[in-house]
């Protein structure tokens, strides 16, 4: 009986072995010429970002790496987390890596790019660094002309100011000319990753 079994299941594993094969093969080919040709396929930047890998985010910079490529699913230290339209910039502000920041806005990175991540959508590097507590980060990406008023959250109908962060963040914003939209409550998460409800209104928030 197992040996029918084997049998017969031993051609069709064979023959997905090698199509996985050719896939994964394929996959590696356009992986390679993806920092040039812009196949938001490469995440070795994404990557180096993320770890505040330095020294691998300035070599890959000089080997003209696309500082505003953007992938889909990017590797975590603890598994897979879905996100979409995320580059090396939101990953650095994200960590709060100041010094991988400052290298890729001085390699040409785009300070309004918006990407979308598991807690929200259309986000820009700035909302990510206020959100996770960076303020230095923030102070780089404002004074290197990140829009402190951009359209952002879900359908673009909210302001940096409408996320939850910290007072003396919002006081960066506010000193720069931000301001808030008038929303329905909606709901982001704090860094333990318990729910925090904030409501918009002009001038702030109110979080809970």
């Amino acid at each position: 009986m197992n040996k029918q079994y084997i049998r017969k299941t031993l051609p069709i594993m064979l023959a997905l072995s090698m199509l996985f094969t050719s896939a994964c093969s394929e996959n590696n080919k356009q992986s390679t010429s993806s920092v040039q040709q812009g196949k938001h396929r490469d995440t070795r930047l994404h990557d180096a970002a993320l770890d505040g890998n330095i020294e691998k985010v300035e070599r890959l910079i000089n080997e003209n790496a696309d500082v505003n490529a953007t992938v889909g699913s990017i590797f975590w230290p603890f598994g897979f987390r879905q996100r979409t339209d995320f580059t090396p910039l939101m990953a650095a502000a994200e960590k709060g890596h100041l010094d991988i920041a400052k290298k890729l806005i001085e390699a040409g990175a785009d300070l309004n790019m918006k990407g979308n991540i598991e807690w929200a959508s259309n986000v820009p590097a700035l909302v990510l660094a206020m959100v996770n507590k960076h303020t230095e980060v923030v102070k780089e990406l404002i004074n290197a002309g990140a829009d402190v008023n951009i359209d952002c959250g879900y359908a673009n109908r909210s302001k940096p100011l409408n996320f939850a962060c910290p007072e003396d963040i919002r006081k960066i914003l506010v000193e720069h000319g931000a301001v808030a939209k008038k929303v329905e409550a909606t709901h982001s998460y704090d860094d333990d990753g318990s729910n925090a409800c904030y409501i918009s209104y002009d001038g702030g928030y109110i979080q809970y």
